[in-house]
């Protein structure tokens, strides 16, 4: 992804449907390049979405890496580092599974999701691995709010399990304490179930600095 001042939405992969069947989002590299001005666009590395009437359908978006990468300090807007979305009907399935996102930085406040595994009729998202990411908040007084797996959609049924999320440091010297870091969150339907098991959350939070806020793994 590469681009001058915008204030345009901005994807890598886009994958928007209301018709068809499967649709595999597997095995890319996503890399930003250089952004010298992003001013209020949202982000998307991975995107995927399914809103049509089809039922007994499969939404993947596994094995993908993120590493290594600059996010673009300036965007007012939310960043989605991987975000595959869908609609309950009959057997629509989500899968997120062995994407790779790691030693990530980022300065300046705002709001980042790693991992959003969305609405379907069940949702897997397992052996992710979320590590190294630091964020540099030294504007004014915003916040940062951050979410390593985010399934936070309304799905029938959810698994999360076998993820990994660590060393999730935010720092700088911006004046908020309502910032928020969240290594896991899970959600269904009010009726739904989900299962959340085997994982693994360490070292995440506010470093130095006067930015704080609250953390919580799961």
């Amino acid at each position: 992804l590469q681009s001058n001042t915008t204030t345009s939405t901005t994807y890598g992969i886009y994958s928007l449907s209301n018709i068809g069947g499967n649709r595999r989002i597997n095995n890319n590299t996503v890399r930003f390049g250089g952004f010298p001005s992003i001013t209020s666009g949202a982000l998307y590395g991975l995107y995927a979405t399914y809103s049509g009437g089809n039922n007994n359908i499969l939404m993947e978006m596994n094995g993908n890496t993120i590493s290594g990468e600059v996010i673009p300090p300036t965007t007012s807007a939310s960043v989605y580092l991987m975000y595959n979305f869908g609609s309950t009907g009959t057997n629509r399935k989500i899968h997120m599974k062995n994407n790779t996102i790691s030693n990530i930085t980022k300065a300046n406040s705002g709001t980042i999701y790693c991992i959003y595994p969305g609405t379907a009729d069940s949702v897997d998202a397992s052996g992710n691995v979320i590590n190294n990411f630091t964020i540099n908040n030294n504007s004014a007084s915003g916040s940062v709010t951050w979410y390593g797996i985010y399934g936070a959609g309304s799905p029938v049924y959810q698994a999360l399990y076998n993820n990994s999320v660590s060393n999730v440091l935010i720092s700088g010297s911006s004046t908020s304490t309502a910032g928020t870091v969240r290594a896991i969150t899970t959600n269904t339907i009010s009726t739904g179930l989900a299962d959340t098991y085997n994982n693994t959350v360490k070292n995440i939070g506010f470093a130095s600095g006067t930015t704080t806020g609250t953390a919580a793994g799961i």
